[in-house]
């Protein structure tokens, strides 16, 4: 047994059967890494073995079908294939021939061969077959299409909601049958026993039309979960993955995403279908007032194409309308989330009045849009109001010269007068779901938009990474820009770090040291050149895998609410709390007090807003450090810390150093003392490269100069 497969058999039930489902990739012929499919087995919010383990699966290309299958109903075809065995460990199904089946069990990690017999004592009777997807269903067009009731729904479930649909229909033509059996029949013979006969049957006819609307509501919800699940991922990867470079769009926009998604989904949802599925009842509604009313059944024919003109007329405004919404809901959403971001800042810097400007100014311009979207709704439902009220109206006057002469009955006239409004009442929905329907194609334009933009790295389709280059860093002619007509931030540079080397990078403010380590760790893409990492492009590391591969500290640390061991061991299994320890110890990270584990459990606030600068940073290093990288990147990690505790951390930093590679960026010339070698830059560019001794003869030699 491995080392790998040691740590996961004791590992939490979800993360163990990672290996199995990475196992059943691998067959599959997906080279996605451990870590990746790690990773994806542990985000997943299902609670049931073989559901995060189809989630998982879905996530890397492949259509499954999960669910349940007999033992009679397994054959070779399905090979290989995810099994759940009773005992809740996974298995991979690998060969059938005849009563003898062989299975890689996740329990031992090794192949077993069992009989008819035991296989069935072993089942469980859960599987999930996976195939790989069609090259037209990884599109964006593909996963938003897969929104789409119809989509979702498919075959069987789309009948049984049309069946559900015609009986509901036909049980609501109940009410107005029995109002004109009532008035013609009933009352002239004051028949009290078939009144309340007819009443029971309508209040049962009621009852089961309302048994079925619930019915068919619930069957369209429940298809759309399972893509509403999808699309969140691909949302969230996509805010994780997105490049920082081009069109980088601000945090406020990305946050609209969200906003979009919700309108769209909610408009593809249960209530456009029914609508839908409800308007081809309107003929009948009116063929029925024909058999009933006679001559009455021109009325709501006429004022069908009337609404249905006024609906259609009043949309282009509308679509103009939402697009103005849309816009500046995103641009104010930008400013609000702009100003949280930096409260102290606002309130100490003189800067409520500016913020408070733009954020009314914003808000005025989203209320207007939104206040005209509302007025030609509004306008357009009072008119077709008036149009249902005048078909009424109309109705009953012609029913009246109808029924004086003898045509029809007062219950025929009262019958139609109901079943109009319910032949007029879909069109009236019909409006307010055009009216939602502006709101969320443009909602879905904003998605495909940020859904289609180009990702930090490609993911997925790179090979596992194996450090076989004696070269840590090779960069190769790369120029660096943020924008296509913006200076470059690095031009043309060109720099290789063996490994085992610890270099300083130093040089003015501006000088690209910063973009310098954002590009090594693949975060910003230069335009042009290549960035390689023990001979492997950057941008093909999984994501995965590069927090092992390289632990990185920006200027602005970032922490979020939660322990201080989730905040140093990201909730990886394989980072043991004494580990975590030694690292937030080499890292100076002496408030953790007496240095137990107890310590661990030290509440971190919301951005690290309970802790100083340098405790920040410190928390960082030893995040950086918890993996065991053979590549660290620091930018600036000491900036905010005292001269005694920076002196502490250089001291225990080279302890723990050993034979790793390390970058880091300084103006401290405490930090450039433990380095080697130092790498000055300015405007982009390598000015200098040399020994820590040269350069430190060659500031002596400067401020000799000077003085």
């Amino acid at each position: 047994m491995t080392a790998v497969e040691a740590t996961e058999l004791d590992a939490p039930t979800n993360v163990r059967d990672a290996f199995v489902v990475h196992a059943l990739l691998q067959r599959l012929g997906s080279k996605n890494t451990y870590n990746e499919v790690k990773e994806a087995v542990s985000s997943s919010p299902r609670e049931a073995t073989i559901a995060w383990a189809s989630d998982a699966i879905s996530g890397f290309g492949f259509i499954c079908n999960s669910g349940s299958a007999k033992v009679s109903e397994i054959s070779a075809g399905l090979c290989p294939a995810l099994l759940l065995g009773k005992e809740g460990y996974l298995a991979i199904l690998e060969n059938v021939r005849g009563d003898d089946f062989t299975i890689f069990d996740g329990k031992t990690r090794k192949k077993r061969k069992l009989n008819k017999a035991e296989f069935k004592q072993w089942y469980s009777g859960q599987l999930v077959y996976a195939q790989p997807e069609l090259e037209g269903h990884k599109t964006v067009k593909a996963r938003l299409k897969a929104l789409s009731p119809l989509k979702t729904l498919g075959t069987a479930r789309f009948s049984w909601i049309a069946i559900a649909a015609l009986l509901s229909n036909i049980l609501g033509l109940s009410t107005s049958l029995f109002v004109m059996v009532v008035y013609d029949r009933v009352l002239p013979n004051q028949a009290t026993q078939s009144l309340y006969a007819l009443a029971i049957g309508v209040g049962f006819a009621v009852l089961f039309d309302t048994l079925l609307k619930g019915a068919r509501s619930r069957i369209v919800e429940r298809a759309s979960v399972g893509a509403d699940i999808a699309v969140n991922e691909d949302i969230f990867e996509q805010f994780i993955e997105v490049s920082n470079t081009k069109d980088r769009k601000s945090v406020g926009e990305l946050a609209s995403v969200m906003r979009d998604f919700e309108v769209y989904r909610d408009f593809m949802s249960s209530a456009t279908i029914l609508t839908l599925i409800d308007l081809p009842f309107v003929l009948v509604f009116v063929l029925v007032i024909y058999i009933i009313g006679g001559p009455l059944f021109l009325i709501p024919l006429i004022c069908i194409p009337v609404i249905l003109i006024l609906i259609l007329a009043v949309q282009p405004l509308l679509v103009r309308n939402s697009a103005a919404v849309s816009a500046s809901a995103q641009s104010r959403q930008s400013l609000l989330v702009e100003v949280l971001g930096g409260l102290d800042a606002l309130r100490v810097n003189g800067a409520f009045a500016l913020m408070k400007r733009k954020f009314l100014t914003q808000s005025n311009f989203y209320a207007k849009a939104s206040h005209q979207a509302k007025s030609y709704a509004q306008i357009n439902g009072n008119t077709i109001t008036i149009i249902q009220q005048i078909s009424q109206v109309a109705i009953i006057v012609y029913g009246f010269h109808l029924f004086a002469d003898q045509v029809i009955t007062m219950g025929a006239i009262i019958a139609t007068v109901i079943l109009s409004g319910r032949a007029l009442g879909p069109l009236a929905k019909v409006g307010q779901t055009l009216g939602r329907a502006n709101a969320a194609f443009v909602a879905r334009g904003n998605l495909k938009r940020f859904l289609s933009a180009a990702r930090t790295h490609s993911g997925g389709s790179a090979p596992a990474i194996r450090n076989t280059q004696d070269v840590a860093v090779e960069i190769s002619s790369a120029t660096l820009r943020l924008s296509e007509m913006g200076r470059p931030l690095l031009n043309g540079l060109n720099l290789s770090i063996k490994k085992g080397e610890k270099v300083a990078i130093v040089g003015r403010t501006g000088s690209g040291k910063t973009s310098l380590v954002k590009m090594i760790v693949g975060l910003l893409k230069p335009e042009s050149g290549s960035v390689t990492i023990n001979g492997s492009d950057i941008r093909q590391y999984p994501r995965a895998d590069l927090f092992r591969a390289i632990g990185t500290v920006f200027q602005e640390p970032w922490l979020f609410a939660g322990s201080l061991r989730d905040n140093v061991g990201l909730g990886q299994d394989d980072c043991s709390e004494e580990h975590i320890l030694e690292c937030l110890k080499a890292a100076g990270a002496d408030f953790v007090g007496d240095g137990t584990t107890a310590a661990l459990e030290f509440a971190i606030q919301d951005q690290g807003s309970n802790l100083s600068g340098g405790q920040k940073q410190a928390v960082m290093m030893a995040r950086a450090l918890a993996f065991k990288p053979a590549l660290l990147l620091f930018d600036e990690p000491t900036s905010a810390m005292d001269g005694l505790t920076e002196s502490n951390v250089i001291k225990h930093l080279s302890e723990h150093l050993d034979d790793r590679t390390l970058v880091i960026v300084t103006h401290k010339m405490p930090v450039v003392a433990m380095c080697d070698r130092v790498i000055v830059m300015d405007q982009g560019k390598i000015v200098g490269d040399g020994t820590k001794d040269a350069y430190f003869e060659l500031l002596k030699k400067q401020s000799e100069k000077k003085n």
